[in-house]
This record gives C-alpha cells, sequence and structure tokens, in this order.
C-alpha cells in the first residue's frame, strides 16, 4: 500500500504537464516493468518451487503484478480534481465493502483454489480496496504546492493535510465499528482508511518537518527519489 501512495501522491503533478498521447505513452513505460517483473516472478517461484504464502496475494499474483494492474486502473479514473478524486476513492471502498458483505468475503475466507479466478482471489480482490487507497493518495498530492518552496502555500496545504488525516481516522473508527475491522486478505473498506491515515500521517511528519526547516538539497535523497522504481525493487529483493 505505501508503493502505491507514495506513486499516486506524485502523479497528479505529472499530469498537469502532460497531454493525452504522452499520458498513454507514459502509462505503457510505467507499469510495463511492473508486469514484467510479476510474470518474472511467478515463472520464478512455480519453476523453483520456492515457497510463496497463498493467502497474501495468491498462487499467481503477487505484489509487482498487482501494483501494475491498480496502477493502470488508477489512470483510467483518477479526475483531475483532488476533491473529486477523494470522492471516488470512498465511494469505491464502500462499494467493495457492500460486495465482500454480500458474500465475496466469505468466497475469499473459504473457496478452494480449485480455478485460475479462485487461486488468485486475495490478490484479485484486494486490487479494488487498493485502488481507492491510491484515490487517496491522489487527492493528498493535489492538496500539496508540489515544485513550491515552504513558504509559498505550504501552511494552507498542511493544515489541508491534517484535517483530511483526521478524516481518515475517524472514518477507520467507524467502519471497523459498522462494517467490519480492518483486514489486508480483503483491503476492505476499514483497511483503506486506516492504510491511507497511516501513510498520510507519515507525509503530514514530513511535510512539517520541512516546513519548520527546510532541508539543504540531498544528492543521495534526489537519487532515490529520481529512481523509487529501483529502490522498491532492491528492498523486495533484500527482503
Amino acid at each position: 500500500a505505501s508503493a502505491a501512495f507514495s506513486r499516486s501522491v506524485v502523479q497528479r503533478s505529472r499530469r498537469r504537464q502532460q497531454g493525452a498521447r504522452a499520458r498513454l505513452s507514459r502509462i505503457a513505460l510505467q507499469h510495463a516493468p511492473l508486469l514484467c517483473l510479476g510474470v518474472a516472478r511467478t515463472v520464478f517461484i512455480r519453476l523453483s518451487g520456492y515457497h510463496q504464502p497463498l493467502d497474501e496475494y495468491g498462487t499467481h499474483c503477487n505484489g509487482f503484478l498487482v501494483l501494475g494492474v491498480a496502477g493502470i486502473a488508477m489512470d483510467a479514473l483518477a479526475p483531475t480534481r483532488a476533491s473529486m478524486a477523494a470522492t471516488v476513492g470512498i465511494g469505491l471502498l464502500c462499494v467493495h465493502q457492500a460486495v465482500l458483505a454480500a458474500g465475496l468475503a466469505s468466497w475469499v475466507e473459504t473457496a478452494e483454489r480449485d480455478t485460475l479466478l479462485s487461486s488468485n482471489k486475495e490478490g484479485l480482490v484486494g486490487m479494488v480496496g487498493l485502488v481507492g487507497i491510491e484515490c487517496f493518495a491522489y487527492a493528498a498530492g493535489g492538496l500539496m504546492p508540489l515544485g513550491q518552496p515552504p513558504s509559498q502555500g505550504w501552511g494552507s496545504a498542511l493544515a489541508a493535510l491534517v484535517m483530511a488525516d483526521a478524516a481518515l481516522w475517524a472514518g477507520t473508527a467507524a467502519a471497523a465499528g459498522l462494517a467490519s475491522p480492518p483486514s489486508r486478505r480483503l483491503c476492505n473498506l476499514s483497511f483503506g482508511l486506516w492504510s491511507s491515515a497511516q501513510l498520510l500521517l507519515a507525509l503530514c511528519l514530513c511535510a512539517l518537518a520541512s516546513y519548520r526547516s527546510p532541508p539543504a538539497p540531498v544528492p543521495l535523497l534526489g537519487a532515490v527519489n529520481r529512481h523509487l522504481m529501483l529502490v522498491f525493487l532492491a528492498a523486495n529483493l533484500a527482503t
């Protein structure tokens, strides 16, 4: 969820600078590596017999495939306004929760892995919740004056982010009490709100630190920010 959240935070600023044709080209270039890595990882695990926990993504799905497909869906769904992105996110998670309550949750938890669909039930069902989390991140990115110095607009932006985070924590408590507790396996409403609240809290703390004490440019940090995909891949392989 953290990789998807950080990707969508900066996605809005990229869209402002690109037309429709450039955007389609970017979608293909951005998500093709993730999809290729996902396919390669699945093939490697199947050929090597390496142990894979099935209750995380399923038999064939993995984090790379889920992130790639969710990213493509996010590019197709995300509106231009931050407020509308948040509305899409909460609406998507609410519909997802309703479908889970109607029987999908029971199917994910009890169905035998005897078909391609049921073998990958966790990854397929979790994609919906992940897109909802990305919508919240996209909305957060719309509130941030990216590219501006801390003295220009960051005070009001930080206040808006804090209020949004408080709303997410309140929504988490309400969803957990009225619907169901957070479930990573189902990526349900309370999990989507809880994950978004935690990640937005971390973002608020970083923004507050930068606002109070603007950091000097760090070449290593800049290199990491420009190559987040490689950093994510290295971290994934190391763990």
